[in-house]
């Protein structure tokens, strides 16, 4: 049982990990994400070691800005996957035009030949 527990924990972590380090802008909510936790809880370690409690409000103003930031971030990723899904429906088209033009083209000349 607590091997299970100590395999999900570690793989978590990869993930977590993985994204983390590919991915600077999330990197960023979940580093205000933690000092708004922090300010949330003014007895923890971090706190104390600082000596200086940022204001609750300050950490949450700070982590919206940061989430609308990423938010900007994943709409333009998605205008840009949502271009490029038309680039690729425009090839599909264009090779298939060319691949009738092609194959009617060849058609006629085979007729050509074929009749003299």
């Amino acid at each position: 049982m607590q091997g299970d527990f100590l395999l999900t924990f570690f793989a978590d972590a990869l993930v977590q990990l993985r994204i983390l380090s590919d991915e600077r802008a999330l990197r960023k909510v979940v580093r205000k994400f933690y000092t708004f936790a922090f300010a949330v809880a003014p007895g923890s370690a971090d706190n104390e070691q600082t000596g200086a409690e940022m204001s609750l409000e300050e950490a949450r103003e700070q982590l919206l800005a940061e989430i609308a930031t990423f938010n900007m971030h994943l709409q333009k990723s998605a205008l840009i996957c949502q271009a490029e899904a038309r680039q690729v429906m425009e090839y599909e088209k264009e090779k298939e035009r060319i691949c009738a033009y092609v194959v009617l083209h060849f058609m006629s000349i085979s007729a050509d030949t074929l009749g003299k």
